[in-house]
Formats: structure tokens, sequence, C-alpha cells
């Protein structure tokens, strides 16, 4: 199939040097290159090849995804994956009557629930339509919260796929991604009021003015942040590349799809998750017990 030729006007946003070094990473052997260039017109798959190392310099938009998706030809079933997956969220302030606290799980269902309305979008704006059923408690137990979750198999994979990407990033990588992800202050606010319950009851008396003060500096943060994030890595560049692969691999996306996820969706997770003791863990996925549960 033919293809549009957008991938070579997003090539152009880097200097020649780094051009060369994201299609060595793609490792075309082509007699069409030259001086590190790529000449004539990209096939669908030279394309594919390029598109998965080029996501881990840049991040895109949807709607740009959307083209490159189209010319790589890239194939998105919406049954390849799981369509079950269960998860642990700690708890920070464990209840020792053993009963369920509701500030907690408050804090957990917002985190599962946000994070699930960001995969769908980033799925629906590929032109597939998702739909999950909400989260359903499916136990309580000393130190966690278990949720077991069903729905559509990307939407399912998704989910399983930016907590275990979440857990592979190197010691002090998650607090700088987690930075990138400060334009949802108003649903962090709510995830950490929510945890932070015996703090906000006792200090209602500065809760108003706080709120005030907060929301007077949201907007200029939020655009301080979006100038900054223009000079970092994408999310994706901070996890192994192996790791995405393989849980592409496992959950059913195309290695491009799930970097794409990665990028769009990890940086909201980790300040959300930012609060816990400890990271969400994937305890199995479509009925079989996960590597990183195991592991555990």
């Amino acid at each position: 199939m033919g293809t549009s030729g957008f991938i070579r006007d997003v090539l152009k946003r880097f200097p020649a040097d780094k051009q060369t070094e994201i299609i060595d990473e793609a490792e075309i052997l082509t007699l069409r290159r030259l001086s590190g260039v790529l000449t004539g017109t990209l096939t669908s798959d030279e394309t594919r090849a390029i598109l998965t190392p080029l996501l881990r310099h840049i991040s895109l938009t949807d709607d740009e995804f959307k083209v490159l998706a189209h010319d790589a030809d890239l194939e998105i079933s919406p049954d390849a994956g799981p369509t079950e997956i269960s998860v642990d969220v700690p708890l920070v302030h464990f209840d020792e009557s053993g009963g369920m606290p509701l500030n907690e799980l408050t804090a957990a269902s917002i985190v599962l629930w946000h994070v699930s309305h960001r995969i769908a979008h980033v799925i629906d704006a590929l032109g597939v339509p998702v739909a999950l059923a909400p989260p359903a408690v499916a136990k309580v137990y000393p130190g966690s919260i278990g949720y077991s979750l069903a729905g559509s198999s990307l939407l399912i994979g998704g989910i399983g796929l930016i907590i275990l990407a979440y857990t592979a990033l190197p010691l002090g990588a998650a607090a700088t991604i987690a930075f990138w992800g400060g334009g949802i202050s108003a649903i962090s606010g709510i995830v950490e009021s929510a945890l932070g319950w015996y703090k906000t009851y006792k200090e209602t008396s500065k809760i108003d003015s706080e709120i005030r003060l907060n929301d007077a500096n949201t907007r200029k943060t939020e655009l301080e942040i979006l100038k900054m994030q223009s000079e970092f890595h994408p999310a994706s560049a901070l996890v192994p590349a192996a790791v995405i692969s393989a849980e592409a691999r496992q959950l059913g996306f195309d290695s491009a799809i799930a970097t794409h996820l990665v990028n769009q969706v990890l940086p909201q997770y980790a300040t959300l998750s930012s609060n816990y003791p400890s990271p969400v863990r994937v305890t199995s996925i479509g009925g079989r017990a996960s590597a990183s549960a195991a592991g555990a």
C-alpha cells in the first residue's frame, strides 16, 4: 500500500545525527540508504520498522500516530489479548480491624478508572471502539485491595501494559515520569486527599485557603510542565525496550501501539500512583498468573 510520507516530516523534527540514530535502531538494510537518510518513498514495512524506535524518541499525538499506524499497515485486533486481569493495590494505612477503608478504596478506584479511561481514549482514536465494565472488587486482605477487571481485550491489555511498564522503570525514573503527568492535578488531588484522610479532616481550617492557592498556581504550573516536556524523552524511553516488546506480545499489541500507549498513559499513571508505598501489581492476566506477580 502507498504511504503518506508523514513519517519523513516527523523525522525532520530531529537533527540529522538523531535521524540516523533512529533509522539505525530500526535496522533497515536497504540500498536506498544514503548517508544515514532513506531515499525514495518509504514502504509500509519500512514505516513499520521505523515507528517503534521513533516513538522512543518522541511522543506523538493520537492523531499523528493514527496517520503513521495507517501508513505502517498496523493490525489492531480487538480480540487478540486477554479479557480479564487481576491487580493488587497496596494500602497506605492498613485497617487493623480487617475492614475495607473507604478512602483507600476510593483512591484505588479513581486510579484504575482514570488509567482505563485514558487507554480507552487512545484506542478509540485509532478507530477501534472499546468497552469495559466498571472494576469489580474481588477481595480484600492484609496489605492491599484486590481488583478483578473484565472487558475488551484492547482495554484490559492496555491496563496490564501500563502497570507492568511502571514496575519495570529504573530506580528514580517513576518520579521523573510522574512530574511529566502533572497536568492531571485535579484528579491527582482527589487521590491524595482520599489517601490523606486523617490529615484532611483534621486540618479542615487550612483546606479552603490551600485550594484557592493551588487553583491560582495550577495553570502556571501546567504551562511550565508542557514547556519542559518538549525537552524530555518520552516515557517509553525510560522503560526497557525488551520489556515493552515482550509485554506487547503477551497482551496482543503491536509493539508500536504498545509504545504509544506507554508514552500517552504512563506519565499520568505514575502521577496517580506516586502516593503508594509500593507499585500496584498485576497478579493474573486472562486467568494466568502474571510473571511479575510470580517473581514478587
